[in-house]
């Protein structure tokens, strides 16, 4: 996964950004479009911290909270 992360942190900054974010929304849902409403929608379910950027723990909590099955159990 941290792998993934860095990919979209083009920077190098340790961060992933709104403009990252909307590059990694672009790649991962392909043709489709997403609106810069809702790229900072994601933003804010994303970014625990509220400082306009997802840090890599942020991001592995909510791949965490992704792969967890309805018993709590990780997939």
């Amino acid at each position: 996964m941290r792998s993934t992360f860095d990919r979209f942190d083009a920077d190098g900054s340790g961060f992933v950004d709104g403009d990252e974010l909307m590059d990694m929304v672009k790649e991962l849902v392909g043709d489709l479009e997403a609106s810069s409403s809702e790229v900072a929608s994601l933003m804010h379910e994303l970014d625990e911290s509220s400082d306009g950027e997802v840090s890599w723990d942020e991001f592995l909590a909510v791949m965490q909270r992704m792969h967890t099955v309805g018993d709590g159990a990780p997939r």
